[in-house]
C-alpha cells in the first residue's frame, strides 16, 4: 500500500476522508444554493466527536456525546455576524436617564435576537437540532472568520 511522506497512514484512507469531507461540503452548499439562505455559506474545516463518560463523585453517572465542527464563514455570513450579532457600542453611547436605558435594553434585545437567528442558520445547515433540554450548542469565534461549533447531548 502507498503511504504519504508525512505519516504512516495509507494514502487510500486519506483520500477516502477527503472525499467524505468534500461530499459533506457539497451537500451543504446545495442546500444553501436552493435559496434557503442566499449567499450565507461556510466551509467545514474539521469535524470530530467523542463520548464523554462523566464520573464525578456525588453525581450520577452521565454520558455525553460531544461533536465539534470548525467552520470558515464566507463574507456574507461573517458580515451578518459582525454587523448584527455583536454589540459594537456600550451603555455610555446612549443618553442618560430612563430613555437611554430603554434604548440600550432594546439594542441588547435586538443583538440577542439577531445572534440567535444567525446561530440557528449555522446549526440548521449543519443538521443540528436542539429538540430538548438534553442538547446544547455553542458557537464561538476562534479567529477572524473561523468559528467553532460545539454540540453536546446527554445520552
Amino acid at each position: 500500500m502507498e503511504t504519504t511522506e508525512y505519516a504512516d497512514i495509507p494514502s487510500v484512507f486519506l483520500k477516502r476522508a477527503l472525499v467524505k469531507i468534500l461530499k459533506e461540503q457539497h451537500s451543504i452548499k446545495k442546500y444553501v444554493n436552493k435559496g434557503n439562505h442566499p449567499g450565507f455559506d461556510f466551509n467545514i474545516l474539521a469535524r470530530g466527536s467523542l463520548i464523554d463518560d462523566l464520573r464525578a463523585p456525588g453525581y450520577p453517572k452521565s454520558l455525553f456525546k460531544i461533536e465539534t465542527t470548525t467552520i470558515r464563514l464566507n463574507h456574507i455570513a461573517l458580515n451578518e455576524y459582525l454587523g448584527d450579532c455583536i454589540t459594537s457600542n456600550c451603555r455610555e453611547c446612549y443618553v442618560d436617564g430612563e430613555e437611554g436605558d430603554k434604548q440600550w435594553e432594546q439594542r441588547q434585545a435586538d443583538v440577542k435576537a439577531n445572534y440567535n437567528a444567525w446561530k440557528n442558520k449555522i446549526l440548521f445547515m449543519l443538521g443540528i437540532a436542539l429538540v430538548d433540554d438534553k442538547a446544547s450548542a455553542v458557537i464561538t469565534q476562534a479567529q477572524s472568520e473561523i468559528f467553532t461549533v460545539v454540540y453536546t447531548v446527554r445520552i
